[in-house]
Parts: C-alpha cells; structure tokens; sequence
C-alpha cells in the first residue's frame, strides 16, 4: 500500500471515528430525553442523516477492507477500534430502542385475560372432571 492510499483510509478513518462519537452523543440525548418524559421526534432527521453518511463511509471503508493484509499494523489496530466502538454504538441504540418500546407498550391498555379452567385439558383431549 502506497503512502498516499494511507492517508486516504486515515482520513476515511477520522471522518468514520467523527461520526460514530456523533452518533454516539445523539444517542446518549435520546435516552435523557426517554427518561426525561420526552419525545423522539425532533432527533429523528438527525439520526437519519447521521445513519445515512455512516452507510457510505461503511461502503467506502469495505472497499478497502479487501486490501486489508496489505495495511499497516497501525491502520489495522484502528480499524478494529473503529469496528468495536461502532458495535457499542449498536448497543447503545438497541438499548434506547427498548426504552421507547417499553415506554410505549405501558400506555397500551392492559389484556383482560381470564383464564377457564379445564380448557387446556379439552385440548390435548383430557376429560375434565364433569365430562363423561
């Protein structure tokens, strides 16, 4: 790999660590909003625009990835950070995911569900005690 190819993935690796730290704060907001009572409606076009601009970068980095033997230690330790920050990343928004789920869910009304005895014997064709 020639110098000029490294500065080119530094670059694509700065601007990549960029993004995930931005994505990472939005996320950190989005959880003190979900605590807070809030919606998610005003980060929504952020997060979008942010996830749109991490796909290139993701595409741009797969295209060197193929090369990626050919890189230097240095470069390939970077990467792996990269790689494992932006799996916290994923975590992170899971977690925020299933706050607003929740959140979500409680104010569903709750199932009247009442149970009848001896119907799941019917079922599985036991007879109850009444049957014959």
């Amino acid at each position: 790999m020639n110098r000029t190819e490294e500065q080119t993935i530094d670059d694509l690796l700065a601007d990549y660590e960029g993004l995930t730290d931005l994505l990472g704060e939005l996320l950190k907001r989005e959880q003190g909003t979900l605590r807070a009572g809030g919606s998610l409606d005003e980060s929504m076009e952020e997060k979008k625009s942010l996830l749109e601009e991490i796909t290139v970068l993701n595409a741009r980095l797969r295209e060197f990835g193929q090369e990626r033997r050919s890189m230097v230690p240095a470069l390939q330790t970077r990467v792996e950070a990269l790689q494992n920050k932006f799996m916290l990343i994923l975590k992170q928004d899971r977690a925020v995911e299933k706050a607003y789920l929740s959140r979500s869910a409680g104010a569903a009304a709750p199932l009247d569900f009442k149970p009848v005895p001896g119907r799941v014997g019917l079922a599985y064709g036991k007879q109850t005690s009444g049957s014959v």
